[in-house]
């Protein structure tokens, strides 16, 4: 799954993403501050990934890696979570981007391809 916007898309996480993601957090541990999980080492990491695609398989959330379309490089993730399709609601998070990508319009744009999808 691809969600497609101006400067950034949104591609479904996958374990390999584990390391590209925790290279973002580990030169900017400020990042994680308010974050509920440690996110101290690349096990961390790999083990928030398993546990978001764990979630994606039982149908209660979206991961995703932010990618910046220039570059195709990942600069951050966000995911639609506690996703209930009976009620039709969910909830937007867990997101995060590299300090560089901050203040470049991303946050909105992500949130608009998840309030579209």
């Amino acid at each position: 799954m691809q969600l497609n916007g101006w400067r950034y898309s949104l591609h479904l996480l996958h374990p390999t993403h584990a390391e590209p993601l925790y290279s973002i957090v580990k030169d900017s541990p400020r990042l994680w501050d308010y974050m509920i999980t440690p996110m101290t080492s690349l096990e961390d990491m790999k083990h928030n990934v398993n546990n978001a695609l764990h979630a994606f398989a039982q149908g209660t959330m979206l991961p995703f890696v932010v990618i910046d379309s220039s570059t195709n490089t990942i600069v951050g993730a966000t995911r639609l979570y506690d996703l209930y399709t009976d009620r039709l609601t969910a909830e937007i998070g867990h997101t995060y981007y590299a300090p560089y990508a901050q203040g470049t319009g991303i946050n909105t744009e992500c949130k608009y391809l998840l309030f579209q999808y």
